[in-house]
């Protein structure tokens, strides 16, 4: 009984919210992580065409492209979603790995081969050339843009949720922080 009467002053020390020590160092990230896409965006813009920049001049580390591929599709939902899923519904969660590495065949093996070659920007370019309809390939480029605005939204909300859940600014406040660091790194 007496050990449960020490451990208990210890939990209720315990805070949700960030400290002055946590503040300073998610400031600190933040801003490394800002000065390195800045940096790298100032060093890596080459005077150069739309295209060379767009396709990386078809002269990319295949190591690179794999891990900014990562990047972009690990987000806060599956950091955050994938694990509450297997906590509250068990591992079956690992079953999708199986499509994904068919799905990954057959982009390498089928659907590569024949695009690479033609020197492509985007998929909208392939569906301008094979269908000849500049309408067709609006209406995938416009259902595409509708459907990153949604999951960018969602992307964007996780992050924000979590860190007003642990610091005294509104969700609105991280939302809108978060999407204009974002923004910078991004276009910088």
């Amino acid at each position: 009984v007496s050990t449960i009467k020490m451990v208990e002053p210890a939990i209720a020390e315990v805070t949700t919210h960030f400290m002055w020590v946590d503040y300073a160092i998610f400031s600190i990230l933040l801003m490394v992580s800002l000065t390195v896409g800045i940096l790298a965006g100032r060093k890596g813009w080459k005077k150069g065409s739309t295209r060379e920049f767009l396709t990386g001049s078809r002269n990319m580390n295949p190591v690179a492209v794999a891990l900014s591929l990562m990047g972009g599709v690990v987000s806060a939902i599956s950091v955050l979603g994938n694990s509450t899923e297997m906590y509250l519904h068990g591992t079956q969660l690992w079953m999708n790995l199986i499509g994904c590495c068919w799905g990954s065949l057959i982009v390498a093996f089928l659907i590569l081969p024949v695009l690479y070659p033609l020197e492509l920007i985007s998929m909208y370019e392939y569906l301008l050339l094979r269908f000849k309809s500049r309408t067709l390939q609006k209406i995938g480029s416009m259902s595409q843009m509708l459907n990153m605005t949604m999951y960018l939204g969602v992307c964007l909300y996780a992050p924000s949720l979590t860190l007003a859940s642990v610091t005294d600014l509104s969700l609105w406040a991280c939302i809108c922080g978060l999407g204009v660091l974002c923004s910078i790194y991004i276009t910088c």
